[in-house]
């Protein structure tokens, strides 16, 4: 028996199905990505079908995507935000296929139409129409009740999701409607609600919104403009306007203002007008409100001292559109007064020329002159006023503005002047004001006031010991501003005149001696009190000091402190360096005591001295010769020359002194190698020790202990292989060498000499060492081995010796390999050495 099983394979003769043929799905504008529409379902008889959804046709693809959830199920979703705008009337419908296909080679498949249906939400605000900001101009006496704005406004959402409505909301000043409008909330319509005055405000502002009903909304401002009526009187600043004028004025005067304002804002003129009181047309008001004198006629103050007028204030305004002129007006009264003219001058009474005497510096205040006048207007146009107006004399008195008094202070002065002029002017008190004048003539009586005075005082005089001894040789002077007798002066020496040595004439000031010869070892100095005296009662007098200086007659010479001055210098002084100060003394007195020096002599040129202090200094010749005339010559070392020294006196009288002076060496000149020195010298390696490799020699330009010099290796000698003799100069090798191991020597070598300060020079010898063949050469890496067959050709390499040695790659260095005598016997035949290689 055979079991046979078989097994059966799906022929796919089922085509998948939907469950509905078409579905109708709503869904909100604002649906946002991957929101879910609906979920398709379909079915399929084939067992182990699989089954996928696509959606038809594909430009629907940009608005939805379908996707298997789980099994026979596809997904349809939202692809993207902000897709769908219920306002777009033409895409509130989308209609598309959902394809479902099975997984066979030979595929079946069903379609499903959906229709979506898109759904309006609230994502517009509502706005006004006209969107800006309104004006809305009204009158101001417009009925409260009137209707003066209606709002519009829109919302693109449908009415289904909307209701528009109105409010007002705080404006920026935070107010709604200023109690005077209301808005109706439905209907948009704006009313006013109370009564208007333009002349109080001009203008309001409503801030308004809009709301949708959600929570959307919109806003504006409504701009209410008050116009301008004539509805207000002209008024004026004052109830009563009061003026001046004086009955001379002339056309054209102004004497007042009158001005009146209109709360009307839209600027009505006014116009100005004299209704009445104005009796000859004597006054005039302009169009600003201005009354003036008119060219009629003349004021007459005793005739009208007053006038009453009525003038009106007029506006211009046209209020009702029609061209009908309906003018406001108002009124006031103007008072005028007229006031008297003061057309009379006063008039000193005569004479208008007066004198008068006075003496100088009268005790107190003086009355001069009382002098008066007369005005033949009355009131205060009569009233008059003094006063000093010019004059040369107008600062020394002064007048008693009402009374006319003329007073003198006790300030008068003869001498300042003799006679003094003043002039008068009368006034009174009308406007303009009205003058009169009139002049004094003041003659001043002279006093003995003032005590003479001496000129140029105090007085000094030198007088010589030897003058003549009736010589006059000085005068005093005074003067006295006094005049006549009063000015006539007297003099005497008053004190300092004991010994009676001068003389003074008592009316010209004149002194001289007594005849007795002055003596400066008596009496250097004498101070006369000299007194001048005038001639009045009671006499007045001064005093003044003269003082008289007796002068040397320079009898004395000069004296040196010392018979001969000396000094030592550096040959290296510099111009100005102090030498030596020479002294002389003068026992005359004065100028003939001082005493001034100056050099004399060949080497004087080399010097210079202070003429005053005697202070003698190197010159600059001196300092530029010294240094080398010192190092030519002894000569050069010592230099002598003569100081004179002589007197300021009248006749000066002079002496003179040595004066020498040593130069001292400096060590100012460095000692230098000769050029004989070697700089580089060549010695063997095998040099003995202490043998003497050369000699460094130098020389010293200065003279004496200055040019004893010293030797000395300073540098490049730390192994201490070599040593100078400091005074020979001659250098040795005192340690032994080795080219191997150093193959020069840089040595710098010293020369110092003996001088302050020590000066010293170097020179440098390269000391190059020689090599010697002092060195075995050494094999490397032995004993050597090696292994070769029997049948080894011959010239074949077996191994290479090798060795080395430290002397350097000279005669001395080069290695020639070689058999020893025992082994070139015994092997010689066999083995074979390249002498050169070591092969």
């Amino acid at each position: 028996d055979t079991v046979v099983t078989l097994i059966m394979t799906n022929a796919n003769d089922h085509s998948p199905v939907f469950m509905n043929a078409s579905a109708v799905v709503p869904i909100p504008e604002d649906s946002a990505a991957g929101k879910l529409v609906l979920t398709v379902t379909a079915t399929d008889s084939d067992p182990e079908d699989k089954l996928g959804y696509v959606i038809e046709p594909v430009s629907m693809r940009r608005y939805f995507m379908v996707s298997n959830s789980s099994g026979q199920a596809g997904q349809v979703s939202v692809v993207a935000n902000n897709l769908f705008d219920y306002e777009n009337v033409s895409a509130r419908f989308f209609v598309f296929d959902v394809v479902v296909t099975d997984d066979h080679a030979m595929s079946r498949q069903d379609r499903e139409t959906i229709t979506v249906s898109i759904t309006d939400v609230n994502d517009n605000n509502p706005y006004f129409i006209p969107m800006n900001d309104s004006y809305v101009p009204i009158p101001e006496n417009t009925a409260v009740g009137t209707v003066i704005e209606k709002l519009v406004a829109a919302d693109p959402d449908s009415n289904a999701i909307t209701t528009i409505s109105y409010r007002l909301i705080p404006n920026s000043e935070g107010a709604l409607g200023y109690g005077l409008f209301s808005l109706n909330s439905s209907s948009g319509l704006i009313t006013l609600t109370g009564a208007l005055d333009r002349e109080s405000r001009a203008n309001y502002t409503l801030r308004v919104e809009v709301l949708d009903g959600g929570r959307r909304s919109a806003r504006k401002d409504v701009n209410i403009q008050v116009t301008n009526i004539n509805d207000e009187l002209p008024v004026f600043s004052m109830l009563v306007y009061e003026g001046a004028v004086i009955e001379n004025a002339v056309a054209g005067t102004s004497i007042l203002q009158v001005t009146a304002t209109d709360k009307d804002v839209s600027g009505f003129n006014i116009r100005y007008a004299i209704l009445s009181g104005n009796d000859g047309d004597q006054f005039a008001i302009s169009e600003n409100g201005t009354v003036s004198r008119s060219s009629a006629g003349m004021l007459d103050y005793e005739s009208e001292k007053t006038y009453n007028l009525v003038v009106l204030a007029e506006d211009n305004a046209d209020s009702s559109g029609s061209g009908d002129v309906l003018r406001l007006n108002a009124t006031v009264q103007v008072v005028i007064r007229v006031l008297d003219a003061n057309d009379n001058a006063p008039e000193f009474t005569p004479p208008q020329y007066y004198t008068v005497s006075i003496p100088e510096h009268s005790m107190g205040d003086v009355s001069v002159l009382t002098v008066s006048a007369s005005d033949r207007d009355a009131g205060t146009n009569a009233q008059l006023e003094f006063s000093i107006v010019g004059g040369d004399g107008a600062n020394n008195f002064t007048i008693n503005n009402i009374t006319g008094l003329i007073e003198s202070p006790p300030v008068l002065d003869y001498e300042t002047a003799h006679q003094l002029n003043i002039s008068l002017m009368v006034a009174d008190m009308g406007s303009p004001v009205q003058v009169g004048g009139a002049s004094v003539t003041i003659n001043i009586i002279d006093i003995n006031d003032n005590a003479p005075q001496f000129v140029n005082t105090p007085y000094t005089i030198t007088v010589s010991e030897a003058e003549n001894s009736t010589l006059v040789f000085d005068m005093v002077s005074a003067t006295d501003a006094d005049s006549t007798s009063n000015q006539d002066l007297t003099y005497s020496i008053f004190h300092g005149n004991e010994d009676g040595h001068f003389l003074i004439i008592p009316n010209t000031g004149e002194i001289y001696l007594d005849g007795r010869p002055l003596n400066i070892l008596q009496q250097r100095i004498y101070t006369l009190v000299i007194e001048v005296s005038d001639s009045g009662v009671p006499s007045l007098n001064d005093f003044t000091t003269l003082v008289i200086t007796v002068l040397d007659a320079n009898n004395h010479l000069p004296v040196f402190s010392q018979a001969v001055y000396s000094a030592n210098i550096s040959e290296l002084s510099a111009s100005g360096a102090s030498v030596l100060t020479v002294l002389a003394t003068d026992n005359d007195e004065d100028e003939s005591g001082n005493v001034t020096y100056s050099l004399v002599g060949l080497n004087a040129m080399y010097f210079d001295v202070n003429r005053f202090s005697g202070v003698i200094t190197v010159s600059s010749l001196g300092s530029s010769f010294f240094d080398d005339a010192y190092d030519m010559s002894p000569a050069g070392r010592v230099y002598s020359f003569e100081v004179q020294a002589i007197d300021l006196g009248p006749s000066a009288t002079a002496v003179r002194v040595s004066v020498i002076i040593f130069l001292f060496n400096e060590n100012d000149n460095t000692p230098t190698f000769m050029p004989t020195t070697p700089t580089v010298v060549t010695i063997p390696e095998k040099l003995a020790v202490n043998s003497n490799i050369t000699e460094v020699f130098a020389t010293d330009a200065d003279p004496g202990d200055d040019t004893t010099l010293r030797y000395a290796i300073v540098d490049g000698n730390d192994a201490r292989r070599f040593e100078v003799n400091a005074v020979t100069g001659e250098l040795s090798l005192v340690g032994s060498l080795d080219f191997e191991m150093t193959t020069f020597y840089n040595l710098t070598v010293s020369v110092s000499d003996g001088g302050t300060p020590v000066l010293s020079s170097y020179k440098t010898i390269l000391i190059t060492v020689a090599d010697s063949n002092d060195q075995v050469p050494v094999f490397n890496g032995v004993p050597y081995a090696a292994d070769l067959r029997e049948d080894t050709i011959s010239g074949a390499s077996l191994f290479q010796v090798n060795a080395t040695d430290v002397d350097v790659q000279n005669e001395y260095g080069t290695i020639r390999f070689s058999f020893d005598n025992q082994t070139e016997e015994m092997y010689g035949s066999i083995f074979d050495i390249n002498p050169i290689s070591g092969v």
